[in-house]
């Protein structure tokens, strides 16, 4: 293990905040007891890697730059000599992680692909709404957990009755 030195430090977060990867959910039996299996396929889309390759290129110039070249010693990873496509490539997928904000598996639309409606009523299934991310079409530029909060409020508003908001004028 290599010992980190004693001092100061900053990181940065590089976040493929809209990936082309795609992976699968998909039943492993007929029993609802069984677990799904998951395919993730992370960084399967080369755009996805071109991406965080590029972000890391990006950290490097806002770094070289005052005031935070004034502060840097070095840069400990994936460290300078990180440099090439590949080399890039390689740190990323030993080091990557995956915050999980798993949506559209139930998307909502009116195309062939969308499984709930405008009101989360699932198509062709009588008395059955889905109330949580899965609804999602693709992940939102921000937090999921406040949108998430925020499917739940109206898809208990709905289920209740009540009305949505009134339209605002400008």
């Amino acid at each position: 293990m290599v010992k980190k030195p004693r001092g100061h430090y900053f990181t940065f977060r590089i976040v493929g905040l809209h990936p082309e990867s795609r992976g699968q959910l998909t039943l492993k039996s007929a029993d609802p007891n069984d677990h799904p299996r998951i395919q993730f396929n992370f960084l399967s889309a080369q755009a996805d890697r071109a991406v965080l390759r590029e972000g890391a290129r990006a950290v490097r110039r806002i770094v070289a730059e005052d005031p935070l070249a004034a502060v840097t010693e070095s840069e400990l990873k994936p460290g300078v000599a990180c440099a090439s496509d590949e080399e890039l490539d390689a740190y990323i997928r030993a080091s990557a992680e995956v915050d999980h904000h798993p949506v559209g598996t139930c998307r909502m639309g009116t195309d062939d692909g969308a499984v709930v409606d405008g009101e989360l009523k699932v198509l062709g299934i009588k008395s059955l709404r889905v109330v949580d991310a899965s609804i999602m079409p693709t992940v939102t530029g921000a937090n999921t957990n406040s949108t998430a909060i925020m499917i739940g409020e109206k898809g208990a508003d709905m289920i209740m009755g009540k009305p949505g908001p009134a339209a605002l004028e400008f």
